[in-house]
């Protein structure tokens, strides 16, 4: 996939998939990319983002999520371990 070296005008939406599991709360996350300039012009780009971009994107929102948890008193949420992929 190609993308130019300014990634400014492209726009990454996260979709939070929120399901409870036992006694366990599970939040995966979707990702879509889009530059809103390209569709514009009629020009349709890549809907997945690179790795990089997930990556980035990912951490933002878990810093973001255990930031505000912090401020409304409730603790961080536990990463899964690599044994517990499997559901």
């Amino acid at each position: 996939m190609w993308m130019t070296e300014d990634p400014s005008g492209y726009v990454v939406s996260i979709k939070a998939n929120i399901k409870k599991f036992n006694q366990l709360t599970i939040i995966s996350l979707d990702y879509e990319l889009s530059h809103p300039k390209y569709l514009r012009k009629g020009i349709i780009s890549a809907k997945t983002a690179p790795p990089s971009s997930v990556k980035i994107g990912s951490t933002k929102f878990w810093k973001h999520l255990e930031k505000h948890l912090s401020k409304i008193g409730e603790k961080e949420p536990r990463r899964r371990k690599p044994a517990e992929f499997d559901i």
